[in-house]
């Protein structure tokens, strides 16, 4: 068992740990070859135990030239030392390039410093990288070709303004930075090679919408996106969005935000959509697919954020005032024909259910009758049928839709922040450049080295 274990770990040495869905958190992912811990008033960073890791090294060819100079190899993950010590200060460390260390540094070394940065100053020189903290509380770290042509631009918005509306950046900046220096989207994607083998200048755009959960004191769905594009054709800089659970904390001089669940979707939340379809007390979240990329809506557990259903369609309807699980329709259940069927999830087998459908609702609103049943074109007529009445339908019409009423149906018309609008497929380095000053949302930090400058005048070509 140990030998599988040191195995796995010398795996995870030679390269940087991918972002895994389920993963909420930097300090604990990747070896833990180097540590760090205050000591004697001052901090250290180290290799904890010399012996054993030369043990690890000694099983492979590649790391021999390294065990003979009493060395640790480059490419070792910087996130367990540089998290500790950007929380010991409250900043938030942004990985400018591959978040991994550059240059070998010896198996017996120790970088001190009397604070949490120069500490991780002393480490980084050691390893090949450089440190920058253009504004308080950011903090940049990378290979100095990358970290000196960085620029970062972070922002933070509510979800849906009109229902939870955008409050004075003295009264939430404290939480909003707290996202951004807890959660695990700091790592921007790589620059791109040119021909000639130099590299382009590259934005570390990161955005952080947030929704606070009714009835959960302290709870945010934080959805985050880094990027903007969804075509692989137009950008480099493809859209990444990740849905995290958190809590917010307070411990000492500052808020952390304390990870619930995360999990990878398909575009934003749509915050109006307030139900419990799984039937657990906690309300789930909508999210909606971003712009036309032949993506499903998500619907995701509020409990453990796991998979309700995958759907598509202009709307989602769902039966009001149940106890337990919920009936609900929607258009299509992804990757199924299309037509408006009633589901229910089962929370013994947590798998969705079809419900066989009445073929009229009683009431004799809809013109389902005349459609044969298990193919209503409307989930409001699928549901309603079911239900044997409009009455208790409650309806969700999604952002760029119209979907007809009913009498005694009730409608509710969803919508996105305008933020969204103006994030989707935006060419990043105008994102950074031109920000509209009337969107409902707070810049964070905002970093445009010298050498971004430079290097985007020099380099700029049309897009397409």
């Amino acid at each position: 068992m140990r030998l599988v274990k040191e195995l796995a770990v010398l795996v995870m040495l030679v390269a940087a740990t991918p972002l895994l869905a389920s993963e909420c958190d930097y300090l604990h992912r990747g070896a833990d070859w180097l540590q760090c811990a205050r000591s004697d008033g001052t901090y250290v960073v180290r290799v904890p135990d010399p012996v054993a890791t030369r043990r690890v090294l000694n099983w492979s060819s590649q790391f021999a030239r390294f065990v003979a100079a009493n060395q640790l190899p480059p490419h070792v993950s910087l996130f367990p030392t540089t998290e500790f010590l950007a929380r010991e200060a409250g900043a938030a460390v942004i990985y400018i390039g591959r978040p991994v260390t550059a240059a070998p540094v010896p198996l017996e070394g120790e970088w001190r410093g009397a604070d949490p940065l120069s500490c991780l100053r002393a480490f980084a020189k050691a390893a090949g990288l450089e440190v920058q903290v253009p504004q308080p509380g950011l903090w940049l770290i990378g290979e100095p070709r990358f970290v000196e042509k960085a620029a970062v631009f972070a922002f933070a918005y509510p979800m849906d303004a009109s229902l939870q509306p955008l409050q004075d950046q003295a009264a939430v900046g404290e939480l909003e930075r707290a996202f951004l220096a807890g959660l695990p989207v700091r790592e921007p994607r790589l620059p791109m090679q040119r021909d000639d083998l130099t590299w382009d200048v590259g934005v570390a755009l990161l955005g952080f919408g947030y929704y606070a959960v009714p009835g959960e004191p302290d709870t945010y769905l934080v959805l985050t996106t880094r990027g903007t594009s969804t075509s692989p054709s137009r950008s480099w800089d493809l859209l990444d969005t990740e849905a995290f659970k958190v809590r917010a904390e307070r411990q000492g001089e500052h808020v952390r935000v304390r990870c619930l669940w995360a999990e990878r979707v398909t575009g934003p939340l749509v915050a109006r959509v307030q139900e419990d379809l799984d039937g657990d007390g906690l309300q789930d979240f909508y999210f909606e697919e971003a712009g036309d990329t032949d993506y499903p809506d998500m619907i995701l557990s509020g409990a453990d954020g796991s998979v309700i259903a995958e759907v598509a369609g202009d709307s989602l309807v769902v039966e009001k005032g149940a106890a337990g699980p919920k009936l609900f329709s929607v258009n299509q259940i992804w990757e199924n024909e299309p037509g408006a069927e009633v589901h229910r999830f089962n929370p013994k087998t947590r798998e969705l259910e079809t419900v066989e459908p009445r073929s009229a609702p009683a009431d004799g609103t809809s013109q389902a009758h005349a459609i044969p049943a298990r193919t209503f074109a409307r989930p409001a007529d699928a549901l309603a049928a079911q239900l044997g009445s409009f009455s208790r339908v409650r309806a969700y019409c999604f952002p760029g839709f119209k979907i007809p009423t009913a009498p005694g149906m009730e409608l509710l018309q969803t919508r996105l922040s305008p933020v969204w609008g103006w994030l989707l497929d935006r060419n990043t380095h105008d994102a950074i450049e031109h920000t509209p000053t009337k969107l409902p949302m707070h810049v964070l930090y905002k970093y445009v080295s010298p050498g971004y400058l430079e290097g985007w005048q020099q380099h700029a070509r049309p897009q397409p």
